[in-house]
């Protein structure tokens, strides 16, 4: 698989080759974060809205807290069209955040489909 598009909350668009956790995320330094992974077809994201519920449920199991699930889908949206790729795979990611941030961190990626 290769990563196509990426979008970060709080930034929108990134290089895919950019780093984006910093090491005193508790996603880094404890495991703590949620995902959802879902195909494309058409350039649209398969049942998001589904993905998006079960992608809260599991931030709150791991006491992420609340997502903001419209900045979710608004990222999702940029990577899409960034990717411009009809047919590929979106992840979507939620982490806690660095120690003492006031908000998780929210990342969409773009990846072409596996073999």
């Amino acid at each position: 698989m290769t990563l196509l598009a990426l979008a970060v909350g709080g930034r929108g668009l990134a290089d895919p080759d950019e780093p984006i956790l910093h090491v005193d995320d508790d996603a880094f330094l404890r495991s703590r974060a949620a995902f959802e992974t879902t195909r494309v077809y058409g350039g649209h994201p398969f049942k998001l809205e589904e993905h998006l519920a079960r992608l809260a449920a599991s931030a709150a199991r791991v006491e992420i807290g609340r997502i903001d699930t419209e900045e979710l889908t608004r990222l999702a949206g940029l990577a899409l069209v960034a990717a411009s790729s009809p047919d590929a795979m979106l992840r979507l990611f939620v982490t806690p955040g660095r120690n003492g941030a006031e908000s998780p961190t929210r990342v969409a990626m773009v990846s072409t489909l596996p073999e």
